[in-house]
């Protein structure tokens, strides 16, 4: 049975001013590893929104284009169940979950990353640097750079790893639920 997650994606406007992030390494990406957008998102059907996806109806293939002004941003996911089972609490719609993301680039790589939010300090005290060595940000998935657009410098991933995993950690319930 095959559960698809429609996934609500907003801006996260926050309470207080964000701190710039670390800097990463973010060499060059290594363009020979990739292909002419044109050719990337050929045979896809553009989905216009706060992202740009390209799906492919025949093969189920969905592209992502993020912008450089999208890298290092907090974004809210809310996932909902696009069919349920009917039974068991399992039904269409139901709320599974919501978490705050960021997408990060790392050399020829966007990282899908949860950040830390559960253990925090007051910046400038000695236990903040303590807690951000303990507690890191999730990088729930790395995407590789499929292309980067000529003029937007938008980089384009493929979003099917992460859109096929149990991203809301359903099969144990599921399992246990239906056997």
């Amino acid at each position: 049975m095959l559960v698809m997650l429609p996934v609500s994606i907003g801006w996260v406007v926050p309470g207080v001013a964000q701190s710039k992030p670390a800097q990463r390494p973010n060499a060059e990406v290594d363009r020979s590893q990739l292909r002419p957008f044109d050719e990337v998102i050929k045979d896809t059907k553009p989905l216009k929104g706060l992202f740009t996806l390209y799906q492919n109806e025949k093969t189920g293939r969905v592209l992502l284009e993020i912008l450089p002004s999208q890298i290092d941003r907090n974004f809210f996911a809310a996932m909902t169940l696009e069919s349920g089972v009917g039974e068991r609490g399992i039904y269409s719609g139901l709320p599974i979950g919501d978490f705050l993301f960021t997408l990060r680039r790392v050399n020829n790589g966007i990282q899908f990353v949860v950040p830390n939010l559960f253990f925090r300090a007051d910046q400038g005290i000695p236990i903040e640097r303590s807690i951000q060595r303990s507690f890191s940000d999730s990088v729930l998935e790395t995407l590789p750079i499929r292309s980067i657009h000529s003029e937007r410098k938008s980089f384009l991933v493929e979003l099917n790893p992460l859109l096929l995993s149990d991203l809301p950690g359903l099969m144990p319930t599921l399992s246990a639920s239906l056997g």
